[in-house]
């Protein structure tokens, strides 16, 4: 249709339209937040070839009824305006192009358009007419729904035009990448990834995605955007590939951030149960996940019950804090950890702090967690959505029975045998001394396992011996 004939439809259209008292509903504030292109964003013709481009709506959820744009060409000489063609058959419309032809206004009202992603709202063509490249400039006035209220244009896409001869030489430009703002998501639900900032001086024929972050390409469209869904909390750098017609390529990354879709942070002790001996130590770990802005100051606590088989020995604090404090109660069963200026992982599962553990009985105890505050980066608290506590099982010591005293002796250094004879933690001539006395003694006898430091399957006092070159060998 020429800009004539549709003219006189626009001049009858409207007068029609102001004879029924056909007007605008007043646009409320405000639809939603979309973006407005150009698509394809840049493309190249050759001389009086003709192009089109469409200017396109995303995230038109409720449709297009009503929309007042202008496109321009922003350099003369190198193409013109030739035609528009409207989408959704507008009750009214007025399609203004300048005296010039480098620029149109685009103005129309009661169309029925999709509703969704990528609602194309008008097609224009231009004839190419010069050389050179000329930037297409999109202005968005009025954006109106079906329901009359007005849309957030938050972004407008421009794009680029290329006239040239046919024999006019290899394109060696790059195009240039732009995967989008980093995003965060709920796991399991579904995002758009949006590529339509990616410029390319002739344009751009694919742009291909690796999703998971693995380095392979799992996705390739002709179309700038994807959508995608992850199913476990965490951070994914996704890289953007995009390719022109030439086969110049450029890539980007975006950050997409998943986190639970369960009420803030979770709080756990890990691992979920452990198995010890008797005067053995194990560590448990205090972690927050779905952590999204670090964790720089938290108070927390573990307990176990009053008369519980294990105590809690001490605390060491991750991110070295700048200030902190550990309190443990007199009898063993409360550990209190307060610290704050923390420097910890920025996202992810983030281990604040490890606790000791000591089995003095046999028995079962639980472990349970309570957090008072958790603050982040910015020093804003974090809610904490479930708190998930652990066992540890206290099991009969296997090792031998005490030598000196009621002390029992130790392997210090995990080897199979008892270098700690009188079970004071330190191996030292004083358990050379010990083992040199009591070398008969039935309770030293009757564990040869435990003493035979030279493996020769009994205990004498060439072990006696072994066990002080041993000493002696020792750093002091």
């Amino acid at each position: 249709m020429s800009f004539h004939t549709r003219a006189l439809l626009v001049g009858v259209v409207l007068l029609a339209a102001v004879a029924g008292s056909l007007a605008f509903a007043p646009l409320a504030q405000a639809a939603g937040e979309t973006t407005v292109r150009l698509s394809p964003v840049n493309q190249s013709v050759e001389a009086n070839d003709t192009a089109t481009v469409d200017i396109v709506v995303e995230n038109a959820s409720e449709g297009v009824r009503s929309y007042d744009v202008s496109v321009l060409l922003e350099r003369d000489g190198v193409a013109s305006v030739a035609d528009v063609e409207l989408k959704g058959d507008p009750g009214f419309s007025d399609v203004t192009p300048g005296d010039d032809r480098q620029r149109v206004r685009i103005t129309a009202g009661t169309a029925d358009t999709a509703t969704g992603s990528n609602v194309t709202i008008a097609t224009v063509t231009f004839t190419a007419n010069g050389t050179g490249t000329t930037p297409v400039a999109l202005r968005v006035n009025a954006l109106g729904d079906s329901n009359n209220v007005a849309y957030s244009v938050s972004r407008t896409v421009n794009g680029s035009l290329t006239v040239g001869d046919a024999d006019a030489g290899e394109d060696t430009s790059a195009p240039v990448a732009d995967a989008g703002d980093d995003l965060t998501t709920p796991v399991n639900t579904t995002v758009t990834l949006n590529a339509s900032g990616s410029t390319d001086n002739v344009g751009i024929d694919t742009y291909q995605w690796d999703l998971d972050g693995d380095g392979d390409v799992e996705r390739t469209t002709e179309t700038p955007t994807v959508t995608t869904s992850f199913a476990r909390p965490g951070t994914t750098a996704v890289e953007l590939r995009v390719t022109d017609a030439a086969g110049n390529t450029d890539s980007d990354t975006v950050n997409v951030t998943a986190v639970s879709d369960s009420e803030g942070v979770t709080v756990r002790l890990d691992p979920e149960s452990t198995r010890i001996s008797r005067d053995n130590e194990t560590a448990v770990d205090i972690v927050v996940e779905n952590v999204t802005n670090g964790v720089r100051s938290y108070d927390v606590s573990v307990s176990t019950a009053d008369g519980s088989p294990v105590t809690f020995e001490n605390a060491t604090l991750a991110g070295d804090p700048g200030f902190q404090s550990v309190d443990i109660a007199p009898n063993g069963d409360r550990i209190s950890i307060t610290a704050a200026a923390a420097d910890t992982p920025d996202t992810g599962a983030v281990t604040v702090a490890t606790v000791t553990v000591r089995g003095t009985r046999s028995g079962t105890a639980t472990l349970e967690a309570t957090v008072t505050a958790l603050g982040d980066e910015d020093n804003e608290p974090y809610t904490v959505g479930t708190v998930s506590n652990t066992s540890v099982t206290v099991g009969q010591r296997t090792g031998p029975p005490a030598i000196v005293a009621d002390r029992l002796p130790t392997d210090v250094d995990n080897d199979g045998v008892y270098e700690d004879i009188n079970g004071d933690g330190n191996v030292s001539v004083s358990d050379v001394q010990a083992m040199f006395a009591n070398r008969d003694d039935d309770a030293l006898r009757q564990q040869r396992g435990a003493f035979d430091f030279t493996g020769d399957g009994d205990i004498n006092i060439v072990d006696v011996q072994r066990l002080f070159a041993d000493v002696r060998g020792r750093p002091a």
